[in-house]
């Protein structure tokens, strides 16, 4: 399967989210359950996971222009920008409902704003993702 530098760079990044988020989550969801994370636990596990976060995208992003250098210089064409576009549509209304249904949560039970913080967190984590793979499906698709 021959990828282009776009759908390597999807794939890279949505992999790379997967498993710094995944990892958060599992980390901090036991305490978020039971209800004893602090805030200071869990502003230092979320700049933990943004750092390796940033290093891994920027390390195989390098990689990734370093070893397609001809592919990373060239613009977008019409179809790079119809997919991103399409993509971002629909994880936009992702992002959208998940933050009105943790709004309702909010309003109608009584939670702390560490459990509402980390799941509108945890939206936009999804929504992310939801681009990426909405990105790779239409690439694949041939749109």
């Amino acid at each position: 399967m021959d990828l282009s530098f776009q759908e390597k760079s999807y794939w890279a990044s949505l992999i790379i989210m997967s498993v710094v988020w995944v990892n958060y989550f599992v980390r901090i969801q036991p305490a978020l359950v039971d209800g004893s994370l602090s805030r200071e636990d869990s502003i230092g596990l979320f700049i933990g996971a943004v750092v390796i976060l940033v290093i891994l995208e920027i390390i195989t992003h390098i990689v990734l222009a370093a070893t397609n250098s001809k592919a990373a210089d060239q613009p977008a064409d019409e179809r790079d920008k119809s997919i991103k576009r399409q993509a971002g549509n629909i994880a936009g209304w992702v992002l959208g409902v998940c933050v009105v249904m943790i709004g309702g949560f909010a309003m109608f039970k009584e939670v702390s704003s560490v459990l509402v913080a980390n799941l509108l967190l945890l939206a936009l984590v999804m929504s992310h993702c939801v681009d990426y793979a909405l990105a790779l499906f239409y690439y694949r698709r041939g749109f």
